[in-house]
């Protein structure tokens, strides 16, 4: 035998293959801790929705994620003028200059803004808290602009806009409605 080869170690490849394996099983382990949080994040969903559905609201004003865990659903109450009796809703697609016209009996896949109307032609203003007003509010903020005051700016990623207090409008008799006060809103 050469003098080379009595220097080696007998163990390195074993040694190096144990190492493979420690790497591979911390790598199994951190897929593993993956599935766990999904998982997790797969039953907060489903209280959220059993809470949307106990709660008898068919659309919540906001959801919002918990700040003490990323992936825990919070749904708030929306605000209301008023639970007892019976109210005459409409919806806008927009706002021009603080006017809104064209309204629609039913809230719309593009809806922004919801009526609801008070005594003496007027009205409470609220944002629709969907996909397509977030993504609007957020690529176009004139579309809020002249109708809303925000709480905060909107963030990269937002969640939802929540109506923090309504805003008033009168109707003018010609088919518009015109903002008297903001609305006020939070990115959630």
């Amino acid at each position: 035998m050469s003098e080379q080869n009595q220097e080696c170690d007998p163990y390195a490849p074993i040694d190096a293959w144990l190492s493979y394996i420690e790497k591979s099983l911390d790598s199994i382990k951190a897929g593993i801790d993956g599935v766990k949080n999904g998982v997790e994040g797969a039953k907060n969903a489903v209280v959220y929705l059993k809470q949307v559905k106990e709660s008898g609201y068919s659309k919540p004003q906001s959801v919002s994620l918990s700040s003490e865990q990323e992936d825990t659903f919070v749904v708030t109450k929306p605000v209301e003028a008023s639970e007892s009796k019976k109210e005459e809703c409409f919806y806008f697609q927009g706002v021009a200059k603080g006017t809104f016209s064209k309204p629609s009996p039913e809230p719309e896949e593009y809806s922004l803004y919801r009526f609801v109307k008070t005594d003496g032609g007027k009205a409470l203003v609220y944002v629709e808290n969907n996909p397509n007003a977030v993504k609007k509010f957020k690529n176009n903020p004139d579309a809020q602009e002249s109708a809303c005051e925000q709480e905060n700016q909107c963030p990269d990623n937002p969640k939802g806009i929540q109506t923090l207090e309504p805003g008033e409008a009168v109707f003018d008799g010609n088919n518009k409605w015109t903002i008297t006060s903001k609305v006020k809103i939070r990115y959630i």
